[in-house]
């Protein structure tokens, strides 16, 4: 263990070198470019004199035990100028410039813009005084420049006095950084300013340390404010303040009492709880030891959280006692961390539970859901589930009812119901392992859950993404599998007699502590083959399906979908057609809008960077043979989402395909049975292409600017039309509004196609009747459009 980091009454510690400094020193020595020569030559005659043990016979003498004995060292500076060729520098000065890496014309520039920049601030600070804020505030924005703290005060480190050309550097890039710092408001800091504080201060903390004393109290403050702010963007909060405190330490300042209560606490979360503890012990006199101290309840709630982690629980239960009995107000939630750490031990168990009473009989009515929850949580963790039961029996119920030691539970807590409530509390909070414990002690009490209960934690585990999660998840999943299997097969053996059978079958194998499962349910295929699918288990899921065929459960197009999904990632493209028309022809699975996402997803032109004509010709069949069935199977929108995305794939799809006549058609028989209005963004994407909208190159970005010049002089074509019927775009209903986009739309697809309409008709007739949709988009019929709508029957459908 390294000793104590910082002190503030412990030992000095300036000779401490820590060991990742140690390895370093032991490293290979790089090529340096810049190469100081020594010339003592009366020094090293003098050492080379000395009588050296053998083991140090080849040790070179160190530099400075020369520079000790000559105060005269002569060095020489050389810079390395070509490969083997060295100029040799005039003195340190011109050294130090040639340490920067820059060239005198580049450090010119740099100066002249340092100068400039200098004088931009000098301009907006005098304008704002002279009551021109307005362009002062146009300057910052220019030079994103933040508006200035009135409270900060000039911040300077006084830059001569510094030996090196390392330190003279790094100490003026800090100066550069704190010039600007008067734009930072220390009482609104943003976590912009803590990343660069920290980028500046660490870099020059190395020269800095060479002589701490000469850096300000000032600047000590700043850096303080702003370092140790509390916010989400600040999560490397504790490890900064870990590291500031012993630099201020460091430099003899004087710390707050406030500084040292936080420097204390960012001492245990880094590492160092025993030293911070024994720390925090010692300061009880300067921190602690009245309620008069500002930092007095801070400093034993402090107490209480660290030698409760630290397993130190008669110091952390006597910290709170002193809290409670010198400020009877104090939080009693103070206590919640002692019971968390009570319950780790089997021994300690009693006395968590004892303090839980305790922090009822406090809190009383104040007690909140959220207390019930960590104590909750601190049981279930160390599978303390019974403790975990009565908890959450006592939030549920305003009537004591006490279960710990009953191998019976009463029925208002020993059913199904009860416990899906607090099943679903865990999972929504994330506590998996703590819903799985109480799966497994309600078994102990003869109380299986439900399916839906299982499939919720599957499902959990299955998007927590964990290695873990999904072993778990699966081993779960295909238990209740089995256990459908097994309920099948028992099934079947009975219906193969005349009279009732009662048979005695082993409970399934034991998984991860559940010896009894319920049933798998359509919701376990599902959840399971959904996973398989983006996982891309092929395999696995043709497990899974023989698994289904075998479970004789009613399906639907869910798992239908699955597979032809898979089957497609898996470049299985006739596989999945073929599996789809079995299930709807042989099997007769009604499909819905996601299994028509997938089968025009299928399409080589939407799947395939490089096609042929054969893959062309090909597609533009299936294209109309799928948009056929789309319209004659009986299904609704279930969602706004696919109600965007599948008319979307379907013009896209036949645009790949140059079918502009199947388009035309599609565009109009959705518009009547899908009520489909395209969007401005659509018609863009549409006149562009879908490769434009994809690669934002400097020729895509040309053609979506061409392509929305032409829908918008389309527009303004038929604004002027609109206003020689005395109407205008602006004043349009949303019916009117919609049916002018799909005129625009209209436009559009004659435009790709250039031909007018007269010429596309023939085609345009035969696409629509080999769609299915020659009595839709050609003879308007109303009855048939009323019966093949897809829209549910609470969305509205306007007359077009």
């Amino acid at each position: 263990m390294p000793p104590n980091p910082f002190s503030l009454e412990l030992r000095n510690r300036t000779g401490y070198i820590c060991q990742s400094c140690l390895s370093s020193l032991n490293t290979k020595a790089v090529p340096r470019r810049f190469l100081p020569t020594i010339l003592p030559p009366r020094t090293y005659s003098k050492i080379a004199s000395k009588t050296l043990p053998k083991s140090a016979s080849r040790a070179v003498p160190p530099i400075s035990s020369a520079a000790e004995e000559d105060e005269h060292v002569e060095v020489n500076y050389f810079d390395e100028v070509g490969p083997g060729r060295l100029r040799r520098l005039r003195d340190s000065e011109e050294f130090s410039n040639a340490l920067s890496g820059l060239d005198p014309e580049v450090e010119a520039m740099i100066n002249e813009l340092e100068h400039k920049l200098q004088d931009t601030a000098q301009l907006v600070k005098m304008l704002d005084k002279y009551g021109m804020k307005d362009k002062a505030d146009e300057l910052r924005q220019i030079y994103n420049m933040d508006r200035p703290s009135e409270s900060t005060s000039t911040l300077w480190i006084p830059d001569d006095g510094w030996r090196t050309p390392y330190q003279r550097k790094h100490v003026a890039q800090l100066n550069s950084f704190l010039r600007s710092a008067k734009y930072i408001n220390v009482d609104a800091v943003k976590p912009t300013d803590v990343k660069r504080t920290w980028k500046y201060y660490s870099a020059a903390r190395r020269a800095l340390s060479a002589a701490w004393d000469r850096v300000p109290a000032e600047v000590w403050d700043f850096l303080w404010r702003v370092l140790s702010w509390e916010g989400e963007g600040n999560p490397n909060r504790m490890s900064h303040i870990f590291i500031l405190v012993k630099d201020m330490n460091a430099a003899g300042l004087a710390l707050t009492e406030s500084q040292q209560l936080t420097g204390i606490e960012a001492m245990f979360l880094e590492g160092y709880q025993a030293e911070a503890i024994d720390l925090w012990k010692k300061s009880v006199s300067a921190l602690g030891s009245t309620p008069e101290h500002t930092t007095y309840r801070e400093y034993w709630e402090l107490g209480v959280r660290m030698c409760s982690l630290h397993g130190d629980l008669e110091r952390a239960e006597r910290a709170a006692n002193v809290l409670f009995d010198s400020l009877p107000e104090t939080d009693p939630r103070i206590l919640i961390p002692l019971i968390r750490a009570c319950a780790q031990k089997e021994e300690t168990i009693d006395k968590a539970w004892e303090l839980y009473l305790r922090l009822r009989e406090l809190l009383g009515e104040d007690m909140q859901i959220e207390d019930y929850d960590e104590v909750i949580g601190s049981f279930l963790s160390t599978n303390h589930t019974e403790y975990g039961l009565q908890s959450f029996v006592d939030m549920m119920f305003s009537n004591p009812i006490d279960i710990r030691g009953r191998t019976r539970l009463p029925s208002s807590v020993g059913n199904q119901y009860f416990i899906g409530k607090w099943l679903k509390r865990l999972i929504g909070a994330g506590d998996l392992e703590g819903a799985y414990n109480v799966l497994k002690f309600m078994e102990t009490r003869g109380i299986m859950g439900s399916a839906i209960q299982f499939n919720g934690l599957i499902g959990a585990w299955l998007r927590s993404g964990t290695a873990d999660g999904l072993e778990k998840a699966e081993e779960l999943g295909w238990a209740m599998i089995n256990s459908r299997l097994m309920f099948v097969e028992l099934r079947q053996r009975q219906a193969a007699v005349e009279w009732p059978l009662k048979l005695r079958v082993q409970a399934t194998e034991d998984v991860a502590g559940l010896r009894f499962v319920p049933k798998a349910t359509l919701e376990t295929f599902s959840i399971l083959a959904e996973n398989y699918r983006t996982r891309g288990l092929q395999d696995r899921m043709d497990e899974l399906w023989a698994a289904f065929n075998d479970a004789e459960i009613s399906t639907d197009a869910f798992m239908m979908n699955q597979m032809i999904e898979t089957y497609v990632q898996n470049a299985k493209f006739k596989t999945a057609l073929e599996f789809y028309y079995s299930m709807t022809q042989k099997h007769h699975i009604v499909p819905n809008a996601h299994t028509f996402l997938a089968l025009f997803n299928s399409l080589a032109v939407n799947r395939l960077i490089v096609k042929t004509e054969e893959h062309i010709e090909e597609d533009s069949v299936l294209s109309r043979r799928f948009f056929k069935e789309m319209v004659e199977y009986p299904w609704v929108f279930d969602g706004d989402w696919i109600h965007g995305a599948l008319p979307r794939l379907v013009l896209h799809s036949f645009m790949k395909l140059r079918d502009y006549a199947g388009m035309l058609a599609a565009s109009r028989a959705m518009r009547e049975l899908f009520w489909f209005v395209p969007t401005e963004a659509l018609l863009l994407e549409l006149a562009a292409g879908t490769k434009a909208t994809r690669s934002p190159s400097k020729r895509n970005m040309e053609l979506m600017i061409n392509s929305s010049k032409k829908i918008e002089v389309w527009l303004q074509q038929r604004h002027k039309e609109l206003q020689a019927e005395g109407r205008s775009l602006e004043n349009l209903t949303p019916e009117d509004r919609a049916r002018e986009l799909g005129l625009v739309l209209e436009k559009l697809i004659f435009f790709k196609a250039t031909v007018p309409e007269e010429q596309l008709r023939p085609l345009y007739e035969q696409a629509a009747q080999e769609m299915g949709v020659y009595d839709i988009v050609i003879t308007k019929d109303p009855e048939t459009i009323n019966r093949l709508r897809k829209l549910p029957p609470t969305k509205e459908t306007p007359d077009m």
